[in-house]
């Protein structure tokens, strides 16, 4: 395979496995520069996928293979992508997304959204906690995760959370969001049993005998309920 450089753009030489020929095409396609892996699956005669931008600047997902084509009466070769209907895009987006097309580039995780169909992107980090790739599927297949982060003080705490689409000074974003009714797994140095937290999504009070201050370090004895505080559902201590 060899790279030369034309007086439109750059351009790819290699040997199409399918007819044992060698052709040259355009090394981009867009915005998108095929890498070695890409380039190496065009000449099996392999379909390719990749995150493409349009000249509007909206992200999509092309998918497509090399193709002899005519364009003006001048033939060629080059990537062409695949023409397919919106519900086949749509179950082809869902796939890519379950099997893990995820993208990564300044921080941010770009992916297809599946209850949305749509491509979004979101930080790859929150409260110290860089989302894997597990935890990337997961995210965008709409699904809650479970980990554990760390405060501004340096204290850890157990977070439930999803996906979520959000407004902060009146611009729109996607990103990691506790779950409204999410109750963590851990509080204070105390372990939830599933009972205590059926009990606590049932709005009744519990007692805990083994709490740590996150003051003091010192043991503490209180009930506990989780109820609203200023519009947002809360762990709430009374001392006993």
């Amino acid at each position: 395979m060899i790279i030369a450089s034309g007086k439109e753009s750059k351009k790819i030489k290699g040997i199409y496995e399918p007819l044992n020929e060698e052709i040259d095409f355009k090394a981009f396609w867009g915005n998108h520069e095929f890498n070695e892996d890409e380039l190496k699956k065009l000449l099996k005669g392999d379909s390719i996928t990749f995150l493409a931008e349009s000249n509007a600047g909206m992200s999509y997902i092309a998918t497509g293979k090399l193709e002899y084509q005519s364009y003006k009466g001048k033939a060629f070769w080059g990537f062409k992508r695949n023409l397919e209907t919106k519900d086949n895009d749509k179950i082809r987006d869902r796939d890519l997304s379950l099997n893990s097309k995820i993208f990564f580039e300044n921080g941010k995780i770009r992916g297809v959204y599946t209850p949305t169909n749509e491509i979004v992107q979101f930080n790859c980090k929150w409260a110290g906690h860089l989302f894997d790739d597990d935890e990337c599927r997961q995210l965008l297949n709409g699904l809650s995760i479970t980990f554990t982060a760390v405060s501004r003080s340096g204290q850890f705490f157990t977070v439930t959370g999803s996906l979520q689409q959000q407004k902060f000074k009146g611009k729109e974003y996607w990103g990691f969001a506790r779950d409204e009714d999410a109750i963590p797994d851990e509080w204070q140095g105390h372990h939830f049993t599933e009972q205590e937290i059926e009990e606590l999504r049932n709005g009744d009070t519990i007692y805990i005998p083994d709490v740590v201050s996150s003051r003091s370090n010192r043991p503490l004895r209180c009930t506990l309920c989780y109820t609203q505080v200023n519009g947002k559902k809360k762990l709430v201590p009374v001392r006993v």
